[in-house]
């Protein structure tokens, strides 16, 4: 087992996420929680109150449909106390450590840029390194445009 230097970082734990075909890793310090999926809807049940759901198809980041037969889910919560949201996802794989996290191509859509904070090149395949951050900042104005636009 390689041991970091002294003066290097170590590795970021990723959370490994899916949705559709696609494998998401959330660092792990911003996760604050799973849960089981009770049903589809906009909000969850998070400690003593109720929390948005953001369901990641809605922001086009997977357009496959969940696997026949795949059950109903579950909820990570991610983001900082009294600001968290519930990511619904198709399942959770497990932590890796991700070693390098290497910037996104110039060619990535400007969405994407902002959303994802870079991508991790592993044996299994390219893990996209969400910006927890910026994801909950554009499910907010997201989900408030959608408020507004239903009045």
């Amino acid at each position: 087992m390689m041991m970091p230097d002294a003066g290097s970082a170590p590795p970021e734990r990723l959370l490994v996420v899916v949705v559709g075909l696609r494998r998401f890793g959330l660092p792990l310090r911003e996760v604050r929680g799973i849960q089981a999926r009770g049903s589809a809807g906009a909000t969850a049940a998070y400690r003593s109150g109720l929390i948005p759901v953001l369901e990641p198809r809605a922001l086009g980041l997977a357009a496959e449909a969940p696997a026949a037969g795949r059950p109903a889910g579950q909820l990570v919560i991610v983001g900082a106390e009294g600001g968290e949201m519930a990511l619904a996802v198709d399942g959770v794989e497990g932590l890796v450590d991700a070693g390098e996290v290497r910037a996104l191509p110039e060619l990535v859509a400007p969405f994407v840029r902002g959303v994802f904070r870079g991508i991790v090149l592993r044996p299994a395949g390219e893990l996209l390194v969400v910006d927890t951050g910026a994801l909950v900042s554009a499910a907010a104005a997201f989900l408030g445009g959608r408020e507004a636009g239903e009045a």
